[in-house]
């Protein structure tokens, strides 16, 4: 098998008495190439019929099928050649012929537009109601691509205007989300369900709002399709065109009625989704419209909560200038700033304090705005809580609750923080002694961590090297299973050789009852209700 044998390039070329040569000198008419593509295949595709003919009087097999199981007349029905695919018929191609896929010659020429095949294949006896493996009939791949006249021809020879492929699409549910306003009208003309839904309960109207066609959404509506209809997740046509950031879509749904205040399986409405993908334009709409700004989710998330987190300063600027609650707070306790620190979206967070958030909010896990920075290396949002409220922010958060188990300075160093962040910090009221609900120092984390440069910043601090958290491992442990030589040697170094290796070969014991009694106190936390 050879990647292209001259019979198969003089073919290519549709050079007739080059490939009447080498027929006559022996050539195997049905030679595959490493595509197992016969000369047949070849010829076909290009369109050239005085190949085909003479090819197929010297007994090429017009059936043969290549690695994806398309014959010749796939091919020709794919590229248009009409009068090839008569070629071929006449010498006994199987019309309903299938692919790997299931496509048949009529599936390839409805997805291309080619009128004049479809209509010869339709007379040859094609079946315009055969199924792709995905379920697909010629119809949805004429609508998939806008093709008017071949969807118009289909639907005249008796194609089933509602067949639903595997996942429960129509041809109209393809021609809306395609934006192929002149089929979708062909469709509803020969009886397309309106309100026809997928598997996931999206109809025609959910598509075409998703993918912001107007004109096909405006087309749908006028014929009555349902614009307040819900996906299995609860989603309306506006939820999905707001969240898409398709404002004219928006404001027809609108104009015809559509709730702005419906809610989806997470009670959330179209203006949460329009505040977490950042439209404000879509977010003024909605306004405008009878949004309520202050609407929470069931997980108590308001519209300011969302785009606070994703960092849409835009949308958090239009939202607090009409009138939405700065602090409230979801199920977690979690309020706007907190989102917004925790996403270190700092000109949000400025944009927020500005309007008096309350910076010392702490979420029911004890989380501050400051710890929540903090603990996801959001060090200019750090920087701009500590010069806006000094040395308070750090104190308050330092402040020790049941349910802290890492103090401020150990869940920045675990990040790991710059020196001069831990320096801020300390320098603001934090402390380098603090050690977490499992004892652990910051010594600890900082070797568990392989900074050394945080280590040098701590060690200078005066931090004793001798601590042992609840599993009896001191810091030089936490180094060794870093499992990073050139830092165990700077910690040796460090030290000194006599200091490491005492530390080194310190017994490990762990303190059973301790840490029996902290897992029936986390267990005890964890139980409770919020």
């Amino acid at each position: 098998m050879t990647t292209e044998t001259t019979l198969h390039a003089a073919c290519r070329h549709s050079n007739l008495q080059e490939v009447l040569r080498f027929l006559n000198e022996g050539a195997n008419v049905n030679d595959t190439n490493r595509r197992r593509w016969t000369p047949l295949h070849v010829s076909s595709f290009h369109g050239h019929y005085d190949v085909c003919s003479l090819l197929l009087e010297r007994g090429a097999d017009v059936n043969a099928t290549e690695n994806r199981r398309w014959t010749a007349l796939h091919l020709c029905s794919q590229n248009g050649h009409e009068d090839v695919c008569a070629l071929l018929l006449k010498g006994g191609a199987d019309l309903n012929a299938t692919t790997q896929k299931g496509s048949t010659p009529l599936h390839l020429a409805s997805i291309n537009g080619h009128e004049d095949v479809c209509a010869l294949l339709l007379k040859g006896g094609a079946d315009l109601n055969a199924t792709t493996k995905e379920g697909a009939t010629p119809l949805h791949l004429s609508s998939v691509k806008g093709h008017e006249d071949v969807s118009a021809l289909l639907l005249k020879g008796g194609a089933d205007v509602n067949a639903t492929t595997e996942r429960g699409f129509t041809p109209l549910h393809i021609s809306s989300e395609n934006g192929h306003r002149d089929v979708s009208a062909v469709l509803l003309e020969r009886g397309a369900d309106l309100n026809a839904t997928t598997e996931r309960g999206y109809t025609p109207l959910h598509l075409s709002s998703e993918n912001g066609y107007r004109d096909v959404s405006a087309l749908l509506l006028e014929r009555g399709a349902d614009l307040n209809a819900t996906t299995k997740e609860g989603f309306t046509p506006l939820h999905i065109s707001s969240e898409n950031g398709h404002r004219d879509v928006s404001a027809l749904l609108l104009e015809g009625g559509a709730d702005p205040n419906a809610t989806n399986g997470e009670g959330a409405t179209p203006l949460h989704y329009s505040s977490k993908s950042g439209h404000k334009d879509v977010s003024a709409l909605l306004l405008e419209g009878g949004a309520n700004i202050c609407a929470t989710t069931c997980d108590g998330l308001s519209p300011l909560s969302m785009c606070s987190s994703h960092g849409h300063k835009k949308v958090v600027d239009l939202l607090l200038s009409r009138g939405a609650e700065i602090d409230i707070a979801d199920e977690s306790g979690y309020t706007a700033i907190h989102w917004a620190c925790q996403g270190g979206h700092r000109d949000v967070v400025k944009a927020l304090a500005d309007r008096n958030a309350r910076i010392y909010s702490i979420a029911l896990n004890g989380v501050t705005p400051l710890y929540s920075a903090c603990g996801n290396g959001r060090w200019d949002v750090v920087e701009f809580l500590i010069e806006r409220y000094g040395r308070a922010v750090v104190e308050h958060t330092t402040q020790r609750r049941e349910n802290d188990f890492s103090p401020l300075i150990c869940n920045a160093i675990r990040r790991p923080a710059p020196v001069a962040i831990l320096d801020l910090l300390v320098v603001n009221g934090a402390s380098v002694h603090d050690t977490d609900f499992w004892g652990k120092s910051t010594l600890h984390y900082a070797c568990k961590m392989a900074s050394y440069d945080t280590v040098e910043f701590i060690h200078s601090k005066g931090l004793s090297w001798d601590s042992v958290d609840d599993e009896g491992l001191n810091p030089v442990h936490c180094a060794k299973q870093s499992e990073d030589a050139d830092f165990q040697q700077k910690i040796k170094k460090l030290l000194g050789t006599v200091m490491f290796s005492r530390l080194e070969q310190m017994e490990v014991t762990p303190r059973q009852n301790l840490l029996h009694s902290k897992f029936e106190n986390v267990a005890e936390i964890g139980s409770g209700s919020y």
